[in-house]
């Protein structure tokens, strides 16, 4: 009996539970934003017109019984309008009421029923500053939680002022186009004063003036429709201001989003031809914008610009001929003006293969000016250095025109590297008695190898002597063509070669073939290289075989490394190297005598200016005097004459620099110098000071043999290598 009432009374307990639940499955929202983040001003009030809403999507269709259930909006940043209390029509909830319970709370009531559909809750808000979010809390009804989201933000700023690309100027000129965005939509346009729809252009530099009243201004995103812009110098008395214009924008009501304007064609003009080198600034100011101060143009001496037409400096092989490109443009108008001579020099490396070349010898594929070819029209000269073709000049076409930025195009010309060079090759270029040069680097000189040299010492009067020993190692793979490897030892009656050396591949894979002495020239020594590497090769050349009469004077013999496996395009692609040979109890040493390009470096006392064949470069200390020495930083003084920073090292009482054929040790605070460790005395020391290491730059001239020129009237240092 007690089982069967237990049994009924939780039947009637379940059956009163489920009527207080809903019929269909509890179902869940996606809830989204129908527009991105608004920006507006602090106190800004939402309209039906204008207000973001909240998107909730039900997956499923729900209906209730009982009391309507109710979910909550909040608010983070803003604050609800009294508008809220209202019942909304079914295009947002069905039979739904909007309830405002605070000034951040809002009340949903929904009806019992409600199908699988979209609907929208107003977000019709006050902004209160920063920035305004909304948050659902679902309570206990099927719209999901959705946690803080930003719908809204506020900003003092209405509209904000930028510039394009800096211009260069010099009597006029151009400058940056201006661009005005708004931040906060229809800011610059819907006010109904005219006064507030005035932008106001002034011109800061007191030595320029507007040109003309008549910038073009072109209206984007929201504005691009809009018509009725007007420009005007302001009056002052009965003339008008042409340093200050004024810009008239017409109302618009209708803007939905954030527009724009881009202000360009604004172009200045010198008062005088008394300049000063600086900046051209511009003042955007009016109602709706915080005045800005913008740069525009760049105020410059004539002058022009050398830059690299590839995307990156080319690699140039060393004896054989290599492609470049580059162009010459103007920096600020009329800088070329026509008839000039323009010379464009190579700061490495030359535009012809052999020694007395002539212009016949430049080789060009096309010449433009501003992209049309005058390759026909242009005659060139050549400019010559120790009789290698190094530069070329030619004079401004006379068609040139003067109304834009011209630019001079060289495309494919071919260059050369000798043995012996290495690293960066700068095309410098100026206008005779105009500017300063211009250049740029067009390309890398990558070193074919690195010889090792063991010399042999011989005794007059005796026969078959063997010594001797030289190792070629390619810096990468493929730079020993296939062709002719050729030793050339100083040519010296009473020498002979009996028997060739021996001669291995001790690294890599590069394949040689016949090894022999020139039936011509006895002197010679020929390898032929059959294929090139696949890896890159070291050769070995030992055990020379040598017969010396006794009428062979005492003294040092030079070697010379050529061929066209080493140089295949270039008459001056040989690698001499003094000393292999030695005759006698001879004290001398084997010194690389490469064929590099004669340097001429200066220093100025107190200047942190250096110039390097005529090129401006900067330390990043002065030169200065002590005790009547030149002293400068020793990095610079070994780029001036043209030592790589890697063969300079550094260690805490020490630095070395590491030459072919030399090694030179400098210590700190004293006056000797260790030169392949033989100790000399120099004359002054060698001072570490403020973390750099300076050096008597005469002294360390004088030990690799670089004449030094002292100007004392301009305090100037001039060392010719």
């Amino acid at each position: 009996m007690m089982n069967w009432y237990k049994g009924i009374v939780l039947r009637l307990l379940l059956l009163s539970v489920l009527l207080f639940i809903p019929n269909d499955v509890m179902a869940q929202s996606d809830n989204t934003l129908t527009k991105n983040t608004i920006i507006e001003e602090k106190g800004y009030r939402f309209s039906m017109e204008d207000a973001n809403q909240l998107k909730i999507q039900l997956n499923d269709p729900v209906t209730y019984k009982g009391d309507p259930l109710f979910f909550y909006v909040n608010l983070e940043g803003a604050k609800w309008l009294e508008s809220m209390n209202i019942s909304v029509p079914p295009s947002y909830f069905t039979a739904a009421t909007f309830k405002k319970i605070s000034d951040t709370k809002l009340e949903v009531r929904i009806g019992n029923s409600i199908g699988r559909s979209t609907y929208y809750i107003p977000l019709l808000t006050e902004l209160t500053g920063g920035e305004a979010k909304v948050s659902i809390d679902g309570g206990a009804t099927e719209i999901s939680n959705m946690p803080l989201t930003v719908f809204a933000v506020t900003s003092d700023q209405k509209a904000v002022v930028s510039a394009g690309d800096m211009t260069a100027v010099r009597e006029e000129g151009t400058t940056a186009n201006i661009r005005i965005d708004e931040i906060i939509k229809g800011s610059l346009t819907e006010s109904a004063r005219a006064e507030n729809r005035i932008i106001t252009l002034t011109l800061l530099n007191p030595n320029y003036e507007f040109e003309n009243d008549k910038p073009v201004v072109t209206p984007g995103r929201a504005y691009y429709d809009m018509l009725g812009i007007s420009t005007n110098y302001v009056s002052v008395g009965n003339k008008s201001d042409k340093s200050v214009i004024r810009i008239q924008l017409p109302q618009r009501s209708d803007i939905k989003t954030q527009g724009s304007l881009n202000i360009s064609q604004i172009k200045v003009k010198a008062k005088s031809k008394q300049l000063q080198l600086g900046k051209v600034q511009i003042q955007v100011s009016g109602p709706e914008i915080q005045d800005t101060i913008i740069t525009v143009a760049e105020i410059l001496d004539y002058s022009i610009n050398v830059s690299n037409r590839l995307t990156a400096p080319s690699q140039i092989r060393v004896g054989s001929k290599n492609n470049i490109s580059f162009s010459i443009k103007e920096q600020v108008l009329d800088s070329m003006i026509p008839g000039k001579t323009v010379e464009v020099v190579l700061s490495k490396g030359y535009f012809s293969p052999r020694a007395n070349a002539s212009i016949t010898d430049l080789k060009v594929e096309s010449i433009k000016l501003n992209n049309q070819d005058i390759t026909s029209q242009v005659p060139v000269n050549a400019i010559q250095k120790e009789g290698f073709l190094i530069g070329f000049s030619f004079d401004v076409p006379k068609g040139i025109d003067t109304t834009k930025l011209n630019e001079i195009q060289f495309n494919n010309v071919l260059v050369y590297a000798p043995n012996g060079t290495e690293g960066e090759v700068k095309i410098r270029a100026n206008i005779a008695g105009i500017m300063d040069a211009a250049s740029a680097s067009v390309a890398v000189i990558k070193p074919l190898s690195a010889v090792n040299i063991e010399p042999i010492r011989l005794k007059a009067g005796v026969k078959d002597q063997v010594g001797g020993r030289i190792i070629i190692t390619e810096t990468d793979k493929d730079m020993i063509q296939a062709g002719i490897i050729e030793l050339e030892i100083e040519k010296e009656s009473g020498i002979s070669f009996p028997k060739e050396p021996i001669v291995t591949v001790i690294t890599g894979d590069i394949k040689l073939g016949d090894v022999r002495y020139d039936g011509v020239n006895p002197n010679v020594l020929k390898i032929d290289v059959l294929r090139t590497s696949r890896n890159a090769s070291s050769i070995e050349i030992k055990n020379f075989v040598v017969t010396a009469d006794g009428t062979v004077p005492d003294g040092g013999y030079k070697l010379t490394i050529k061929g066209s496996a080493i140089a295949p395009d270039i008459a001056s692609g040989a690698l001499e190297y003094n000393n292999f040979m030695i005759i006698g109890a001879v004290q001398i040493d084997v010194v690389p005598t490469a064929p590099v390009q004669k340097i001429i470096s200066q220093f100025i006392i107190g200047s942190e200016a250096y110039d390097v064949n005529g090129e401006k470069r900067n330390m990043d200390a002065k030169a200065y005097l002590e005790g009547g020495r030149t002293m400068v930083p020793l990095r610079y003084v070994a780029d001036a004459i043209g030592i790589t920073s890697r063969d300079i090292k550094f260690a805490s009482s020490t630095v070395t620099l590491l030459i072919p054929g030399q090694t030179i040790v400098l210590y700190d605070g004293e006056s000797i110098a260790k030169v392949n460790d033989k100790e000399l005395l120099i004359n002054g020391k060698v001072i570490v000071k403020e973390g750099r290491t300076y050096v008597p730059v005469a002294e360390v001239a004088r030990l690799l043999g670089i004449k030094v020129t002292w100007i004392p009237e301009t305090k100037t240092a001039i060392f010719e290598k």
